[in-house]
């Protein structure tokens, strides 16, 4: 293992492996900086791949971290992280596992205890483990992405943060097999970005705690899916139009598409997630006030609709799973 009392720097274009066969495979006390022509391998560690005491700051480079350690992290730190640039992938596949004073921890790809800043970059999170708490990347304050490129798949909640979830540029994909996409115990505010964040058959894909009392989901700009058992719709102070799409027939073959009246792809994605009765969110700032857009799905449409308010809503919500039925609504056909 690497272990130093200050902080640590990489730079030049060399290779550093390193594995931990005892604890963390690099521990820091001090601040982790990576930058432009670096490789770091870690191939695995007995608890965290990186630990960090203070920030951890990539402005370029590759660091790829496999961590199956119980409770195992790719990504650890006490303070910050901030990617500007550089290659990060992340695999965790761990079960529960104890922490040092005995109590019970889940894996995590990247748990972070403040803020996390992504400006650029392009970051890969695979944690698979299957236990409550098996997380992609988590902040216990703030998570804002402002730019980059993020694929996050994990067993619980694929991006999970404890007051804000703030997305303004870049293009974020999440998938949780077994809860959330995004989740914010906070607010969540999209500004612009391409999000795309599919959750579990009896989970949001877009999820801030409390809504509409403690906390609120804005929707200002970008392109945003959401797509899960259930879905949250954006306060109506939002700026941007949105469909909320309940009972949606999804198929795992099929893609789901938006188009405007000249045939023209607005929004588009197929989800490995198949659902007879999908929770779907969609936005795009090519929405516009009383525009018409279709809902296909495959060659079928199955919903056209006129955007005369801000939130327009097809079918009633039932509870997790959603509802509204199966088949074509007004406009649509088998």
């Amino acid at each position: 293992c690497l272990f130093s009392e200050k902080a640590v720097i990489v730079s030049g274009t060399g290779l550093l492996k390193v594995k931990g066969n005892y604890r963390h495979a690099i521990s820091v006390d001090n601040d982790f900086y990576m930058r432009p022509g670096p490789t770091v391998v870690v191939t695995g560690a007995a608890k965290n791949c990186l630990h960090c005491n203070d920030e951890i700051h990539f402005t370029g480079g590759y660091f790829y971290a496999s961590n199956i350690a119980a409770g195992g992290k790719g990504i650890k730190t006490d303070s910050t992280l901030v990617v500007d640039a550089g290659r990060l992938v992340i695999n965790t596949s761990g079960a529960y596992g104890k922490d040092d004073n005995g109590e019970q921890e889940s894996p995590k790809g990247i748990k972070i205890d403040q803020d996390i800043t992504i400006n650029g970059g392009d970051i890969t999170v695979r944690c698979t483990g299957k236990c409550e708490g098996s997380e992609g990347i988590e902040s216990k304050k703030s998570l804002t992405v402002n730019g980059g490129k993020i694929d996050v798949m994990s067993y619980d909640d694929a991006i999970n943060a404890a007051t804000l979830v703030k997305i303004s540029g870049g293009e974020t994909f999440c998938l949780s097999t077994n809860n959330d996409g995004i989740d914010s115990n906070g607010d969540i505010w999209i500004t612009g970005g391409k999000v795309t964040s599919l959750a579990a058959n009896m989970e949001a894909a877009l999820d801030n705690d409390n809504p509409g009392k403690n906390s609120s989901f804005k929707l200002d700009g970008g392109e945003v899916i959401g797509i899960g058992g259930t879905v949250y719709a954006p306060t109506s102070a939002s700026g941007q139009y949105c469909i909320v799409y309940n009972g949606c027939p999804l198929s795992t073959t099929q893609e789901l598409a938006v188009k405007d009246e000249s045939g023209a792809k607005i929004l588009a994605v197929t989800s490995p997630q198949g659902s007879q009765r999908a929770g779907v969110l969609l936005s795009s700032s090519k929405f516009i006030k009383d525009g018409k857009y279709t809902i296909s799905i495959g060659e079928t449409v199955y919903q056209t609709v006129t955007l005369s308010s801000k939130i327009t809503t097809i079918g009633s919500q039932t509870g997790p799973g959603g509802g509204g039925g199966f088949g074509p609504g007004p406009g649509g056909r088998w």
